[in-house]
């Protein structure tokens, strides 16, 4: 007999992580990037910093087990093992940006820059 899985873990792409951030109002958002790119790089308004996977737990653990988590990285390189992680410490909505934070810059969604301001797209694609 086929087990089936308690929670959601979605691979969503730009678009529908934009709508589920914009309609979930006690979404988590965690953009697992490097520290010195998160600091000094746009990023998804809300995003909070992990990027050391040990540190999960302890920034994880005021959470109820049924929020809705957003993670991204870069280039969905990192992002994986964040999901995996989160799976692993009981999360049962998680939720990964399929090709990371390039495929959201190439939809031109919105992002704020490093002082919290609205981010501006060079007129050049």
């Amino acid at each position: 007999m086929r087990t089936v899985p308690r929670y959601h873990r979605f691979r969503v792409d730009a678009e529908e992580f934009y709508r589920l951030i914009q309609t979930c109002d006690s979404a988590k958002i965690y953009d697992i990037r490097p520290r010195e790119v998160y600091i000094s790089e746009p990023r998804i308004k809300g995003a909070k910093l992990i990027y050391d996977f040990s540190y999960f737990k302890e920034a994880l653990q005021n959470l109820h087990r049924d929020h809705q988590i957003m993670v991204y990285c870069g280039k969905e390189l990192r992002s994986p093992a964040a999901v995996n992680a989160l799976v692993k410490l009981g999360f049962n909505n998680v939720y990964e940006l399929q090709g990371g934070l390039a495929a959201w810059k190439n939809k031109r969604l919105p992002l704020v820059d490093t002082d919290g301001n609205e981010y501006k797209y060079s007129s050049m694609k």
